[in-house]
């Protein structure tokens, strides 16, 4: 077996001629992942879709008359209630006329 201390380690040489520092610009705002994700996801279409869809729904669960609005119907009788086929109405009425 040949003695541990007599093998050859190969370490890379340490180069002392060029070190590199990171450079820190301390005028720029401090960058943090909402303000990432803000500049990344305002150029995508499909975020502004999903952005007017989900207002679209909202203003819906808080105005739901805004949508739901009819006419007033003067057509239901309760008279033609379960009535049979007349003219205008071939197949004839249901239970609320």
């Amino acid at each position: 077996m040949p003695d541990p201390t007599s093998q050859k380690h190969y370490v890379a040489p340490i180069e002392t001629e060029s070190i590199s520092v990171d450079a820190v610009r301390i005028s720029d705002k401090p960058s943090n992942l909402w303000r990432d994700a803000w500049f990344d996801l305002r150029r995508r279409p499909l975020f502004w879709f999903s952005v007017v869809l989900a207002l679209f729904f909202l203003v819906m669960a808080l105005w739901p008359t805004l949508f739901t609005a009819t006419p007033p119907n003067d057509d239901c009788s309760l008279s033609n209630s379960n009535g049979g086929p007349t003219d205008g109405h071939p197949l004839g009425f249901t239970f609320q006329g």
